[in-house]
């Protein structure tokens, strides 16, 4: 057979718009339980083995539309059909709305997956949301932990102020401290974008803070800085932190411009412990905790 009427015999038997017909619409469920099989939390390689069936049912497929021929009659073999008798061309205009509808769907399934995929792009984009980790004491004796944990929480109450901003609770963010996690894990875990970590070092009178910006995503450093003051200026220090976040993440900081502040050390200090006391939850911790207060007085 020349290969002129072979392929007339190809043509005739529906068999190339069949293979059409297949790999649209093997494409299009393809697409279709790659969206779904996530959704009920289906394993991954029941998507391979659909691909693998898929795949293995394309050459069958093939071999069926060559040698049989469906007719109102049944399923019957195309050379037991009279060349008056076939419905070839009934069959292939079938095949050519089929091709169109599921065409159709796929074009509808690949506006919608772009669609979706640039929604998602933008919320992860657009989407500022931070957690304020513990800051790592790293004085002399690490005894200044109620100093550290402080100011943390200083800086969340801070970058709360910023509405465009969604800041993670101490609870959550507080529970990695102590902890070896990369910033990525703690992005997925707690669904932010970016993390402020640090270190705080005080010496006397004197404190060293230390902020690091990170983007979760990828764990890169977006912003870092280190502060040498004295204590007396801790609020400008806090305030400075929080401007430079906010102006990373291209937000708006509420409140007024950023004004020297200065504060007395010790009784600030003693706030700090006080506050560390009572977040131990306990009758002899609320006591101190009271007295610091009335010391700080």
């Amino acid at each position: 057979m020349k290969f002129n009427d072979y392929f007339n015999e190809l043509k005739r038997r529906n068999v190339i718009k069949s293979a059409i017909a297949y790999l649209v619409v093997a494409w299009l469920i393809t697409q279709v339980i790659s969206t779904v099989f996530p959704v009920f939390g289906a394993p991954n390689y029941l998507l391979k083995w659909s691909l693998v069936v898929l795949a293995i049912g394309f050459p069958v497929w093939l071999i069926f539309a060559w040698i049989y021929e469906i007719t109102p009659e049944g399923i019957k073999k195309t050379t037991d059909i009279e060349p008056e008798q076939s419905i070839s061309q009934k069959t292939a205009i079938r095949l050519n709305r089929l091709i169109i509808t599921a065409l159709s769907l796929a074009l509808i399934v690949l506006l919608v997956d772009r669609f979706t995929r640039d929604s998602a792009k933008v919320v992860e984009v657009g989407d500022s949301s931070i957690a304020v980790m513990a800051f790592a004491d790293m004085s002399p004796k690490q005894d200044h932990e109620y100093f550290s944990d402080g100011i943390s929480e200083e800086l969340l109450n801070l970058l709360a102020k910023i509405p465009e901003l969604r800041v993670i609770s101490r609870t959550s963010s507080f529970s990695y401290k102590g902890k070896d996690t990369k910033a990525t894990e703690i992005g997925k875990e707690l669904q932010v974008s970016h993390i402020l970590e640090g270190s705080i070092r005080k010496a006397g009178d004197m404190i060293r803070v230390t902020a690091q910006l990170i983007n979760t995503s990828d764990g890169t450093h977006e912003w870092s800085h280190t502060f040498d003051r004295k204590l007396d200026s801790i609020f400008k220090i806090q305030d400075e932190i929080a401007a430079e976040v906010s102006k990373e993440l291209e937000l708006s900081l509420l409140g007024n411009p950023i004004k020297s502040q200065t504060v007395d050390p010790e009784a600030y200090n003693l706030y700090l412990q006080a506050s560390h006391l009572a977040r131990q939850n306990t009758k002899v911790a609320y006591i101190q905790a009271e007295n610091k207060v009335k010391e700080s007085i």
